[in-house]
């Protein structure tokens, strides 16, 4: 993550535009990391307002259904969206995994995605290796992001699931596993990297929006409970507002 205080370089007179004064030498990464993700900001200001206020500024961005920086891990566990609007991407799904339950590392949630889970190492991966599952993102407890399935891709994580009335949230959803349980606290890096990553989902998806952010246990209730009540909706949702509004206010000024 990158936080970065900008404090009163339109007075100093100094561009943030590439090429400018404050694009050279040791602030080049970190300015040219602010261009990319306040573009519409820089192109219309060409220089940035006096700020009193730390700015988070990250990396993540999707082109062509692939998320960077997230390590590709390809899953054969996947398919097409259905055609004329109706594999358009209006919901985010949010999941938790941990193989073996309660544990964490050792790569076992990536070998399961691919088909190639070591049934000889626990005896709970023989009941599972036989399924042939997917999601498109998977967040660790240190934060980082594996994807497996291109976001444009129908990952197969929801199963028989409902949501607004509508059945097969495969089809129009995209699946963020958190490495987790139901009962177990999930990380501050975690919460960090879903804020981030569900923001470069909202802008890069227009029919997506925050209230089309939702947990397994809502649409296959009964039936799933992740990510359970260890999670805390309110951070999630408290952090993408803070992050719009933050926007926003910087686009008005």
């Amino acid at each position: 993550m990158l936080f970065i205080m900008i404090i009163s370089m339109a007075a100093a007179g100094r561009s943030l535009r590439p090429g400018g004064p404050f694009t050279q030498g040791a602030g080049a990464a970190i300015v040219a990391t602010t261009i990319k993700v306040r573009n519409s900001i820089a192109k219309r200001h060409n220089r940035f307002p006096i700020l009193t206020e730390m700015i988070r500024v990250t990396d993540f961005t999707i082109t062509d259904g692939r998320l960077a920086p997230a390590r590709w891990c390809p899953s054969p566990n996947f398919g097409p969206r259905p055609t004329d609007g109706a594999g358009d991407i209006t919901l985010l799904v949010i999941h938790n995994i941990s193989l073996p339950p309660g544990q964490y590392g050792g790569g076992y949630v990536e070998a399961f995605f691919q088909n190639r889970l070591p049934v000889a190492d626990h005896p709970y991966f023989a009941e599972i290796a036989a399924l042939q599952v997917s999601s498109h993102l998977f967040i660790n407890r240190q934060g980082e992001v594996v994807q497996f399935v291109n976001l444009n891709d129908r990952a197969w994580h929801a199963g028989a699931s409902c949501h607004s009335g509508r059945d097969n949230c495969n089809d129009y959803s995209v699946g963020i596993e958190l490495e987790g349980t139901d009962t177990d606290a999930y990380t501050d890096a975690q919460y960090r990297t879903l804020i981030d990553v569900s923001e470069a989902l909202l802008a890069a998806y227009p029919d997506l929006h925050r209230g089309r952010i939702t947990g397994h246990e809502h649409i296959a209730p009964g039936r799933k409970t992740d990510p359970g009540i260890a999670f805390n909706w309110h951070r999630l949702f408290q952090g993408l507002a803070h992050r719009m509004n933050s926007a926003s206010a910087q686009e008005d000024v």
